[in-house]
């Protein structure tokens, strides 16, 4: 929930689930996993956004986009987000995670994903690293798991699109057209 200082607020669920753990996938394909909704949960998600938009603002008409947690892993769907906001947040829920060397390995996937995009991202987490990363991949500050405090740095805001976001789908295209490609190939062989 984004509270504004008039008092307004926005509320944003996840849109990418953590496949059986959050949500039970391809329901529809295989329905005789409805009956492990129960132990998982709904596959529902809730959304009010000012007039429709999943983007979130603050003064002076900054954009930002909260993404929760397991949807922050996921390269295009960053990618888009980045596109349409100034900066990033990301809400990391880590409990489940004993070992900070698993935080730190999903902490360090946020770099690339800051430098790609040139996008600041500030980054919590409620037992992992909370961090502020600006759009060349450089920590300006952060916070491992057994430390409780704020941090707080200057981060630059976006202004455009990168060349990288401009193409992002482009290589999965590609990599699906070359594994079909060899299939083929794979497959005219072994008739032969």
């Amino acid at each position: 929930i984004t509270f504004a200082q008039n008092g307004t607020w926005q509320i944003r669920s996840k849109e990418l689930f953590v496949p059986f753990q959050e949500r039970i996938p391809y329901l529809g394909t295989f329905p005789f996993l409805r009956s492990w909704v129960k132990a998982v949960g709904t596959n529902a998600a809730v959304s009010f956004y000012e007039k429709s938009q999943e983007v979130h603002k603050i003064n002076r008409n900054i954009h930002y986009s909260p993404l929760l947690c397991y949807e922050s892993v996921f390269p295009l769907f960053t990618a888009q987000k980045c596109i349409e906001n100034q900066f990033l947040v990301i809400l990391a829920n880590e409990y489940w995670n004993p070992e900070i060397k698993g935080s730190e390995q999903y902490f360090f996937t946020h770099i690339p994903t800051a430098i790609q995009s040139r996008t600041s991202i500030i980054r919590s987490s409620n037992s992992g690293i909370s961090a502020i990363i600006d759009p060349n991949g450089k920590i300006l500050a952060r916070r491992s798991a057994s430390q409780t405090g704020l941090i707080s740095a200057e981060i630059p805001l976006k202004s455009e699109p990168t060349f990288y976001e401009q193409i992002s789908g482009f290589f999965y295209f590609i990599g699906i057209a070359g594994w079909l490609l060899i299939l083929a190939i794979s497959f005219f062989k072994t008739r032969k």
